[in-house]
């Protein structure tokens, strides 16, 4: 994603994949815009590398308002499937006196698997997914 004031109004973004960077064609998204103010510009971030569970803050700011602006694209919590196997074995044995019943309870630690889902969140209703 690239986060960027084009006319210096409102901030925008465009998206592309990393393995063939192509961004679309066109003014962009936009992602930080007010109605009493026509000067957001500058926006800036995180340097650091993004996933779909660390969300993201772009900040913004207005030299005629003297204000910061912000949006966000909310962090996705994984989800976490846990599944639980268990054996029971019983074994019975004839004797002269009293019955002897033995059983075996075997059960295995939670197996957790984790699917970290493509981040999708909806913004100002638009869909943004990182």
């Amino acid at each position: 994603m690239i986060f960027y004031s084009a006319d210096h109004e409102n901030v925008a973004y465009k998206e592309s994949d990393m393995n063939a960077v192509a961004f679309p064609s066109g003014a962009g998204t936009p992602f930080i815009a007010g109605a009493s103010t026509e000067d957001i510009n500058n926006p800036t971030s995180t340097k650091q590398n993004v996933t779909s569970t660390t969300g993201l803050v772009v900040l913004a700011s207005s030299a005629a308002r003297a204000s910061y602006w912000h949006n966000a694209i909310a962090a996705v919590p994984p989800t976490t499937t846990t599944t639980v196997t268990s054996t029971t074995t019983t074994t019975s044995r004839p004797s002269t006196t009293l019955p002897t019943i033995t059983t075996t309870s075997t059960t295995r630690p939670p197996t957790t698997t984790t699917t970290l889902p493509r981040a999708c969140t909806i913004v100002l209703g638009i869909p943004i997914c990182l």
